[in-house]
């Protein structure tokens, strides 16, 4: 016998959310008195808390050995039992082949995560030449498509750079143009912080500055069952 669909809301609040994650490593931490480990293990809380509720996340970094990517398909592979019973994969790639990923992303993503990932590629990407522009030209054109498809982001850590711009800005930037919600983890630094400190918080930015981990996943699933309610007769993302 199947649940009430309002059980079912109440167990999963966020599905049709698609949430995206931007993440890497901040160069920065020890001035905030974070570490490294402190910044993985808060990406793996948060997608935790939005697999848990029934959003799907949408991350566009690469597949590397022990990197955030990984880490995103090891949680939902222990979230097996459960995520098998959602109606799409629960983690949706963002994907340029031969920049974030390789000739075969399908494949690679098949091989190394089995039901857990679908593929999605840059609309209106420009063909690589093989030259640092054009792949920044290309990622820049994947984050466009991320920040169209997706409900929310959350943005943590990030490299300081001038240019090209980090993944990190670029994709909040992109996030907060499109009318996105855009929620900013303060406590680690990096472009993420710096994106903040040069922008006042607004309808679509959004600080997080809660000291503890689960203070911040707490204000996380908050503000996004709010947008979910508020977002309940809308088509799911990706389908508008």
């Amino acid at each position: 016998m199947s649940e009430p669909a309002s059980t079912q809301a109440d167990q999963r609040p966020l599905a049709n959310m698609l949430v995206q994650v931007a993440i890497s490593d901040s160069p920065n931490l020890a001035a905030f008195g974070r570490t490294k480990a402190e910044l993985d293990q808060a990406f793996v809380e948060i997608c935790r808390m939005l697999f848990v509720a029934g959003a799907t996340v949408a991350y566009a970094g690469d597949l590397r050995k022990f990197g955030y990517t990984e880490q995103l398909i090891d949680l939902a592979s222990a979230y097996a039992r459960s995520l098998a019973m959602a109606d799409t994969p629960p983690i949706r790639w963002y994907v340029v082949p031969g920049v974030n990923g390789g000739d075969d992303p399908g494949q690679e993503a098949g091989n190394r995560a089995g039901m857990f990932v679908r593929c999605h590629g840059a609309r209106n990407a420009s063909t690589l030449t093989g030259t640092p522009e054009s792949k920044s030209q290309a990622l820049h054109a994947l984050r466009q498509t991320l920040a169209e498809d997706c409900d929310a982001l959350i943005a943590l850590g990030g490299q300081l750079r001038e240019s090209p711009p980090p993944g990190v800005w670029d994709e909040i930037k992109l996030a907060t143009e499109r009318q996105k919600h855009a929620f900013i983890i303060t406590e680690f630094g990096g472009a993420a912080g710096s994106f903040l400190a040069n922008h006042q918080p607004n309808e679509w930015l959004h600080a997080v500055d809660e000291a503890s981990l689960l203070g911040i996943v707490r204000h996380l699933r908050q503000n996004l069952i709010t947008i979910a309610k508020s977002r309940a007769k809308s088509p799911p993302s990706g389908q508008r």
